[in-house]
C-alpha cells in the first residue's frame, strides 16, 4: 500500500473487518524499513492500527503486510455465487459487492470515499473461468496447475467501494460506443441471447451522457455483468458494472414494464460513471449527490432514447415523484443531507430520500434553470471536480442555486400549500400559506419550517406563470386574460415536491375538470393523490376523496388509472371487513369497467404503451372485484399454457395472481413458473402471484422456501414478504408471525444489505390495531436491528396513522359506499 505521510507519526490506521493481518512493515522512500511493533484490531470500528517501532517521517512510503480474508456466503464483500445450466451442472463463481463499506471485508484499505487511490489488481483463478475487474486485463499466465494468473492494468484514481472483480464461467456480447471503446455484457452460460437489449441500452446511454455532459468517459472499456446472486439491483463499479441478472435479461416473454425497468437500471448505473465515479461524494451523508442525480439522469436518458414509452417524465411522475412524496411525509424521515457517523449507519441513507427525493430535487433544478443553462452548469461542475470529491453546497454553488435549493436538502419533509383562489377581471388571485406536510397529521410539537418554493401556476385556458414563494404566507396574482372555467392549477405538471390543498370551490371545479378530461394526466393524478394523502393525515374527510374519485370512471390514461387503483387499494386495506368487501368490489367495477370494455384483453394494432398499462391495471382491479368474466378468462388462458398456448407478455402479471388467488388447486402450477421460468419477469410475476394465494398453508410454504434459499434465491425473498404481507386473503399477520418465529435466522442472512428493511416493513403492512403496533415496537426493542432502525420506526408510525384514520372515518366511508355503489 503506497501512502504519503503528511505529518510525523508513530502509528498508521486502515479499515479492515474480519481479516487477519500479519508480517507488517513500513518501507520509506530512502529504502529504510520501519518494523511494526504490534497490530491492533478494533472490531467495532472496523479498523486495524499498525504501531511503528519508531516514528515515521513525512514523505512517500510503502506499507507491506500479509492478510487473509474470507470468501463469504452473505452477499457483501467478496462472496460466492452459482448458477445451474440446463444439463443440471452447477457452476460456481466468486464476485464482489463493496458499497458502501465492505471493501474492508476483502482487503485492508482506507475505505472512505474521500480517499481515492489507484489500484493494481491481479487474480489467480481456474483457467476455464472468465476473470474481470475494473481495468482491462493486460496479461494471463498459465500456472501449469489448472490455474492462471490474470494481471490487470492500473485502475483510474477511484474510491474503494467501486473496486470489483468477478470470477465465473461466462459468455459475452460486444458493441462499441461512439467514442470507440468496447462495451460488453457478460452473462452466465446459456443466457447470452437475453442480453442484447441491455447492450443496446448501454451503448445508447453512454453516447447520450457523453454528449449531454460534454465530458468523455475516461476508461478504456465498459463491462456490464449479470450476477446470479446479488444483493441489490446493480452496482456502478467503474468499468465493471455488476447487476442482478433480472436487471439484464429481456426476452419475448418479458413484460413492457419489466423491459422499462431493465432500461432504467442500466441507464441509472451508467450515469454513475460521471456522478459518483468521476466526481464522488466526500462522505455518505451526501449520498443523494450520486444516487439522486443517477435517477434523474436515467429519466433524462430514457426520454431521449425511448420517446415511445409515453414520455419518461410521465414515468418519473408515476413512480419517482409519488415515492418521494410517500417516503418523506413521515416524522421518521430525514433530511437529504443526512448525518452518517458509523459504517453500519451508511446503509440507512440508501432509501427513497436519497434516491427518489434526490431525483425530484435535480428535476426541480433542471426546470428552474431551463435545460440549456442546466447542461452548461453541469458540464462545468463535472469538469471542475473530475477525479475529486464534493459536498452538496459545491453543486448548488456551481448551479448558482444556493439561495433556492438548500431548503429542500438541509431539512426533512416537504411543504403543503393551502390555496384560496379568487377569479377577478382577467387575473386570478391566490392566497397561499405553506407549512410542512405530515402524513400522520401535524404533531403537537412540530417546529415551524419554511421552504423556498418554485411554483408554476396555470389558470385554466391561459399560459402558466412561474413564481418563487419565500414567506409562510403570500398573495400571488396570475394573469388570466382568457375566459376559463374559474380555476387555476397550482404546481402545474407537479414541478415542485409538495402537496396542494385547494379551497372547497376550487376542489369541486378541479373534480369537474377531471370528469371533462381538461387536465393533463400528471395534474389529474396529482389532484387525486394529494386528496388521498390529505385524508390519511386528517386534513380532508375520506368521503371527499371518494366523491372526487367518481369523476375518474371514464379515465383511460396511465397515471390517473394508477392513482385510482392506489386510492381503492389503500382505502380498502384500512376500511375492511366482511361488510366492506362487496362494497369495494362494486366500486372497483364502477371505476374500471369502462377501461376494460374499451381495451379488452387483446393488444390492438397501433395501441400505445400506455394503453397496455391501463389494460393491466383494469384487469388487475377487476380481478380484485371478483369479476367472474375476467376470472373465467384468466383461468382459460392459464390452462391453455399447459397445452402449448401463448400469452401476451404483459398479461403474466394479471393472469397468475388471479389464478393463484381464486384456484388453490392451480397454485402448484403457478409455482412452476418461478421454479422453471420462461423469463425473469415471468419468474417475478409468478413469485408475487404465489403469495396472493387464499391458503394459509401455501403462504407459509412460500415463506419457508424464502428462508431456505434453494427454491427461492435469497435476493428474491423480499418479494415473498411483499406479496404475503399484503395479502388480505390469508390470516392477517401471517408474515409478521413467521418473521418473529424465525428472526434469528432472518437476521443472520439479511442483516447486511437493504432487503431486511423492506421485509420488515411489508410483513406488518396489513396490521391495523394499536396492539399490533405495540407488538412491533416491543419485539424490536428486545431484538435491536440497527440496519432497519428508521424503517421500523416508520412502519410503526404508518400503522398508528392507519389506526387513527380508520377510527376517524370508518363509519362515514361505510355509509358513503352503501349510498353510492350498493
Amino acid at each position: 500500500m503506497k501512502i504519503n505521510i503528511t505529518e510525523k507519526c508513530s502509528q498508521l490506521v486502515v479499515n479492515a473487518a474480519e481479516i487477519e493481518v500479519s508480517n507488517a512493515s513500513l518501507k520509506l522512500a530512502n529504502g529504510e524499513t520501519i518494523d511494526v511493533s504490534s497490530v491492533d484490531t478494533d472490531t467495532e470500528e472496523q479498523r486495524v492500527t499498525f504501531k511503528l517501532a519508531k516514528e515515521a517521517p513525512t514523505g512517500d512510503a510503502t506499507m507491506h503486510f500479509d492478510f487473509k480474508a474470507q470468501i463469504r456466503e452473505q452477499m457483501h464483500g467478496c462472496y460466492r455465487t452459482s448458477y445451474t445450466t440446463k444439463d443440471g451442472k452447477k457452476h460456481k463463481g466468486v464476485t464482489t459487492h463493496f458499497e458502501p463499506t465492505t471493501a474492508r471485508h476483502a482487503f485492508p484499505c482506507v475505505d472512505e470515499p474521500a480517499h481515492k487511490a489507484i489500484f493494481e489488481i491481479s487474480i489467480t483463478a481456474p483457467s476455464e473461468m472468465t476473470v474481470l475487474s475494473n481495468a482491462p486485463e493486460v496479461s494471463k499466465k498459465d500456472n501449469g496447475d489448472g490455474s492462471s494468473l490474470h494481471q490487470f492494468a492500473d485502475t483510474a484514481r477511484q474510491c474503494t467501494y467501486l473496486i470489483a472483480w468477478v470470477v465465473a464461467e461466462m459468455q459475452f456480447i460486444e458493441s462499441k460506443a461512439a467514442a470507440g471503446y468496447p462495451v460488453r455484457v457478460y452473462t452466465p452460460l446459456e443466457r447470452i441471447e437475453e442480453a442484447q437489449f441491455s447492450l443496446e441500452v448501454a451503448v445508447k446511454s453512454m453516447d447520450f451522457y457523453t454528449s449531454y455532459f460534454n465530458v468523455p468517459y475516461p476508461l478504456p472499456k465498459l463491462d456490464l455483468i449479470a450476477i446470479p446472486d446479488f444483493p441489490i439491483g446493480a452496482m456502478e463499479n467503474w468499468g465493471c458494472v455488476t447487476f442482478v441478472d433480472s436487471c439484464i435479461f429481456v426476452n419475448e416473454h418479458t413484460t413492457t414494464t419489466a423491459k422499462q425497468y431493465v432500461a432504467m437500471v442500466v441507464a441509472h448505473e451508467l450515469c454513475h460513471m460521471w456522478f459518483g465515479n468521476l466526481v464522488s461524494l466526500v462522505w455518505w451523508d451526501d449520498l443523494w449527490l450520486k444516487e439522486g442525480f443517477a435517477d434523474f439522469g436515467m429519466f433524462l436518458t430514457l426520454a431521449n432514447i425511448f420517446p415511445e414509452w409515453n414520455g419518461s417524465w410521465e414515468m418519473f411522475h408515476k413512480d419517482e415523484f409519488t415515492q418521494a412524496l410517500w417516503a418523506d411525509q413521515w416524522t421518521t424521515t430525514h433530511a437529504v443531507e443526512v448525518p452518517v457517523a458509523h459504517p453500519t449507519d451508511c446503509l440507512s441513507a440508501f432509501d427513497s430520500i436519497s434516491y427518489q427525493k434526490g431525483c425530484c430535487i435535480c428535476k426541480m433544478a433542471y426546470d428552474f434553470l431551463t435545460e440549456p443553462v442546466f447542461k452548461e452548469k453541469i458540464h462545468n461542475y463535472l469538469s471542475k471536480y473530475s477525479f475529486s470529491n464534493t459536498i452538496t453546497l459545491d453543486l448548488w454553488d456551481e448551479l448558482q442555486l444556493a439561495d433556492v435549493m438548500p431548503s429542500y436538502t438541509s431539512q426533512p419533509g416537504y411543504p403543503i400549500v393551502h390555496v384560496t383562489q379568487e377569479m377577478k377581471d382577467k387575473t386570478v388571485e391566490l392566497k397561499i400559506k405553506q407549512e410542512r406536510f405530515y402524513g400522520c397529521g401535524t404533531p403537537k410539537d412540530a417546529k415551524g419550517q419554511l421552504w423556498v418554493v418554485p411554483l408554476t401556476i396555470k389558470p385554466d385556458g391561459n399560459d402558466s406563470t412561474r413564481v418563487t414563494l419565500k414567506q409562510e404566507e403570500e398573495t400571488i396574482t396570475a394573469a388570466a386574460p382568457n375566459a376559463g372555467n374559474g380555476y387555476a392549477v397550482v404546481n402545474y405538471n407537479r414541478g415542485t415536491l409538495l402537496r396542494v390543498h385547494n379551497d372547497d370551490a376550487t376542489f369541486q371545479k378541479l373534480g369537474q375538470a377531471v370528469k371533462d378530461n381538461q387536465l393533463s394526466q400528471v395534474d389529474s393524478a396529482a389532484v387525486l393523490s394529494d386528496a388521498l394523502a390529505m385524508s390519511r393525515s386528517g386534513v380532508m374527510p375520506a368521503t371527499k376523496v371518494l366523491d372526487l374519485l367518481l369523476n375518474y370512471c371514464k379515465e383511460l390514461r396511465t397515471m390517473p388509472c394508477k392513482a385510482m387503483a392506489e386510492v381503492v387499494g389503500t382505502m380498502s386495506g384500512v376500511f375492511r371487513g366482511e361488510e366492506f368487501a362487496p362494497l369495494w368490489a362494486k366500486l372497483r367495477l364502477k371505476l374500471f369497467s369502462h377501461a376494460f370494455e374499451t381495451l379488452g384483453w387483446d393488444r390492438k394494432e397501433n395501441e400505445t404503451v400506455g394503453d397496455g398499462q391501463v389494460r393491466t391495471i383494469a384487469l388487475d382491479q377487476l380481478g380484485y372485484a371478483d369479476h367472474q368474466g375476467v376470472i373465467k378468462t384468466a383461468l382459460e388462458k392459464f390452462n391453455a399454457l399447459a397445452d402449448g398456448g401463448k400469452l401476451d407478455s404483459d398479461l403474466w402479471p394479471v393472469i397468475l395472481p388471479i389464478v393463484s388467488a381464486n384456484f388453490n388447486d392451480k397454485w402448484d402450477g403457478v409455482v412452476e413458473y418461478f421454479v422453471n421460468p420462461l423469463s425473469v419477469s415471468v419468474k417475478k410475476s409468478a413469485l408475487a402471484a404465489a403469495g396472493q394465494t387464499g391458503s394459509d398453508d401455501n403462504a407459509k410454504k412460500l415463506l419457508k422456501w424464502a428462508l431456505e434459499g434453494e427454491k427461492i434465491r435469497r435476493q428474491d425473498a423480499r418479494g415473498v414478504f411483499v406479496s404475503v404481507g399484503n395479502n388480505s386473503a390469508v390470516s392477517v399477520g401471517l408474515a409478521w408471525e413467521f418473521m418473529k418465529e424465525n428472526w434469528a435466522e432472518i437476521d443472520r442472512i439479511w442483516s447486511v444489505g437493504l432487503h431486511l428493511r423492506f421485509m420488515i416493513q411489508e410483513s406488518v403492512a396489513l396490521l391495523l390495531t394499536s396492539e399490533a403496533a405495540d407488538d412491533v415496537e416491543k419485539f424490536f426493542q428486545e431484538h435491536p436491528c440497527r440496519v432497519a432502525k428508521s424503517e421500523i420506526a416508520r412502519a410503526v408510525e404508518i400503522m398508528r396513522t392507519k389506526v387513527g384514520w380508520k377510527n376517524r372515518d370508518e363509519a362515514a366511508v361505510k355509509e358513503w359506499l352503501k349510498a353510492n355503489v350498493a
